[in-house]
């Protein structure tokens, strides 16, 4: 499941930062999305660090944060707990997508958290919805996570989605909201499910707490990297 927005203050000023070709993007963290190509540069600010960014992105952060925060009030989740970046690993990620003539620029994955939020600097961004590829059109996109998919008991499913290969020049803006570390990711609120599509639901989705499903899920795709390699 995904929504669409048309813009967010701030983006464009930081999407023009991110694709000019003197800033530096280079990442010391793990890749929580999909197995990225030689044809992505990208970088990760974990926000439970305190890192130093510059203002032009820091400006976007408050913009992409406000709307988490309505996000998470809408599917009734505790926000004030939520936004402290000490109890979880909430990341904005900054990726620049260089022409290429082959491969993919992120192939298709799922998003490990609650949610995450996309700016786009131009169309790219493909959402498989309804047995067929889509492609958003909006600046801002809302993908839903595996632990949204999870906690609903897979009432709302995680949006399968991918970057093929970019012609031109294009830049994405990702923020990754997940619940906290301890919180554990099993279905809940299951009212008006029958007693069978209850027990479907928590023998689908195990009752793991959200880091362990976020180092799972890293484990998996590092291996799935490698094997690719050989």
């Amino acid at each position: 499941m995904y929504w669409e927005y048309d813009d967010l203050d701030g983006g464009r000023e930081a999407c023009d930062y991110v694709g000019d070709t003197t800033t530096t993007l280079r990442s010391d963290e793990p890749q929580y999305a999909g197995t990225a190509t030689q044809s992505v540069e990208s970088m990760d600010f974990v926000l439970r660090k305190k890192p130093d960014m510059p203002p032009v992105i820091a400006r976007y952060l408050k913009s992409v944060r406000k709307l988490a925060k309505s996000i998470l009030l809408l599917l009734l989740l505790d926000t004030e707990l939520l936004l402290k970046d000490e109890n979880n690993n909430a990341v904005l990620r900054l990726l620049r997508y260089l022409p290429t003539r082959s491969g993919v620029g992120i192939s298709e994955h799922t998003d490990y958290e609650l949610f995450s939020i996309v700016y786009q600097s131009r169309p790219g961004l493909e959402i498989w919805d309804r047995d067929k590829w889509v492609v958003p059109t909006s600046r801002v996109v809302v993908l839903a996570g595996d632990t949204l998919e999870s906690i609903t008991g897979g009432r709302v499913r995680a949006a399968l989605h991918r970057v093929p290969r970019v012609e031109g020049k294009r830049v994405s803006i990702a923020y990754f909201q997940p619940l906290n570390d301890d919180a554990d990711i099993g279905p809940r609120n299951l009212e008006g499910l029958t007693s069978a599509q209850k027990r479907k639901a928590n023998r689908t989705y195990p009752r793991v707490t959200q880091l362990e499903h976020i180092l799972d899920r890293d484990a998996a795709a590092y291996r799935r990297k490698k094997d690719l390699g050989k």
